[in-house]
């Protein structure tokens, strides 16, 4: 992985929840539909060039304008602001489409550092429900609409 990448891997990687974070991306290229530019992403250092983490979208934008974002990266580089940097350009990208209205992100409420990641961003807690997922069933979410973005960037 690391020769193809042309970076450093680490001895912590994958990140926490890799499966989770790349599982829509692996659906649809099985599935034959392209998820490009909605898919996932690496997070890299530059220098040197490291490999820290992912990001990216769970699927393209729906039908009311909605779009899922997500992120992980490893342990030793958390709490350095790289999935901030990272999903902050997801959100700059998303909202570059004019059928996005709403950035969303789930989560679970002891992950303390990834719904920090959502309130530096700007996102709102929307609500906290029950999910249908494994393992997700006390999920929080958050959210970020075009409006709020807008006032945030200027």
């Amino acid at each position: 992985m690391a020769s193809l990448l042309e970076a450093e891997v680490t001895a912590d990687w994958p990140p926490d929840l890799l499966q989770d974070a790349l599982a829509p991306t692996a659906d649809a290229i099985e599935s034959g539909k392209s998820a490009h530019p909605w898919a996932t992403y690496f997070v890299f250092l530059q220098r040197p060039r490291r490999l820290i983490g992912v990001t990216g979208f769970k699927s393209a934008p729906t039908d009311d304008g909605r779009v899922e974002v997500g992120y992980s990266v490893i342990n030793s580089e958390q709490r350095r602001g790289y999935a901030t940097e990272a999903t902050l350009a997801l959100i700059e990208f998303a909202f570059t489409d004019d059928r996005v209205t709403t950035i969303i992100a789930d989560t679970m409420p002891d992950l303390i550092p990834s719904i920090r990641v959502m309130e530096k961003i700007g996102m709102t807690r929307d609500m906290d429900y029950v999910s249908a997922e494994p393992g997700e069933e006390r999920a929080i979410r958050h959210t970020l609409d075009r409006g709020m973005w807008k006032a945030r960037r200027s």
